[in-house]
């Protein structure tokens, strides 16, 4: 349409090519929107634009996997260029198997991303026909992926962890009890509580990756696999648990074995128990974790009294997850250490101790990574076995 210069009463006119061009705009708006014009009827215009903001940022996709092409749905306008928060949706014709390009109305093959930070797309991001949103960043020159299939994506990228700099229990105050005393654990429930509280603060404050896709746990070592649309996981990793001392057969108890999520994070198996009067299993500790947990010692027998008395054996040290076993008995608890055997004529045996458990946030690579699981020490004929290790993985 050209310019058309201010017209004065009385002294211009306005040429018909003029009165055309704006005429025949305003109908191409109207016929673009799907409407049919009709004479005498003045709101025509009004819808045909509201018809173009609501519907026509939508397009249909002719691409392949990971190079989607779009064209505009029906008769609206293709955009003429890209601009700064440029919105397309579509549904895509097939999922992605990784690292992906958008070509919108023929402006050009762009990648698409889904963070500030430029990260490409892992395989499943983008599902066959549900639902895909994103924006054009002009400063990188990238769609950044909004959302795609009901699943948030997009943000700044979480900050750097450093937990020491959160507030100490967000000023929550909790005061440790004799049953919990610091020489029963080297890290008691009560630190690992404020720890967990810390790490729920900041996830809150700093990631945006959307609610929770799925979680997945492993109790047999494999292969993890991302639920479609995980952007970022949370990992925990715990050891196997050590098994008691075999105290009638004086047999120390086997440890526990290490877990692990490749190389990202793991955490070893706690001791086996050893002998009465102090001879404990080591605990396990995490390793490579944004928190890194040691497991709980296994606990000493009675000592001998008497000829014919029983003295118990003690009981199995205490994972993340929860405590050991008593009696003899072995432990349910994942990572968590088995008891030891009584005995009636000698000191009670050592328990066996907790493995150590890992906590992590990891945001890429994690496709296709190995988890390994440590078994639960045991095979002793009077001792209870040690829990077996576990990997737990949130996916966002």
């Amino acid at each position: 349409m050209r310019n058309i210069p201010t017209k004065v009463d009385g002294v211009d006119t306005l040429p018909a090519e003029e009165f055309n061009e704006f005429a025949s705009e305003t109908e191409n708006a109207i016929l673009a929107s799907g409407q049919i014009l009709s004479a005498g009827t003045t709101d025509l215009l009004g819808k045909a634009m509201t018809m173009h903001a609501a519907s026509s940022d939508f397009y249909t996709d002719s691409g392949t996997a990971d190079s989607y092409v779009l064209t505009p749905v029906a008769a609206f306008n293709a955009p003429f260029q890209l601009t700064e928060g440029l919105r397309i949706g579509w549904l895509p014709g097939n999922t992605n198997t990784g690292a992906s390009t958008v070509n919108v109305a023929g402006l050009g093959v762009k990648n698409i991303v889904k963070s500030a930070a430029a990260s490409a797309l892992d395989a499943g991001d983008l599902v066959l026909n549900e639902y895909a949103e994103a924006r054009y960043d002009a400063g990188s020159d990238t769609f950044l992926l909004v959302q795609s299939g009901g699943v948030a994506f997009g943000g700044a990228g979480a900050a750097a962890f450093d937990i020491d700099a959160l507030p100490d229990g967000t000023g929550i105050t909790l005061v440790a009890t004799d049953r919990l005393a610091a020489s029963d654990q080297s890290d008691s429930q009560i630190d690992k509580f404020i720890e967990m509280v810390q790490v729920q603060a900041f996830m809150q404050a700093n990631l945006s990756f959307g609610a929770i896709v799925g979680v997945q746990r492993f109790i047999a070592s494999g292969t993890y696999t991302p639920t479609v649309g995980t952007s970022a996981i949370i990992v925990f990793v715990t050891g196997g648990g050590g098994a008691g001392q075999d105290r009638i057969n004086n047999i120390t108890g086997p440890s526990g074995g290490t877990s692990s999520f490749g190389a990202f994070v793991s955490a070893t198996g706690g001791g086996g128990g050893i002998t009465a009067g102090g001879g404990l299993g080591t605990p396990g500790i995490g390793i490579g974790g944004i928190i890194n947990i040691s497991g709980g010692w296994g606990f000493e027998g009675d000592d001998a009294a008497a000829s014919d008395q029983q003295n118990n054996g003690g009981n199995g040290g205490a994972s993340y997850w929860g405590g050991g076993s008593a009696q003899e008995v072995d432990s349910l608890v994942f990572g968590a250490g088995g008891a030891s055997s009584n005995n009636t004529s000698l000191d009670g045996g050592g328990g066996g101790s907790a493995g150590g458990t890992a906590i992590d946030f990891i945001s890429s690579g994690f496709a296709g990574t190995s988890v390994t699981i440590g078994a639960g020490g045991g095979g002793l004929a009077r001792s209870g076995d040690g829990g077996g290790g576990v990997v737990l993985i949130l996916e966002f």
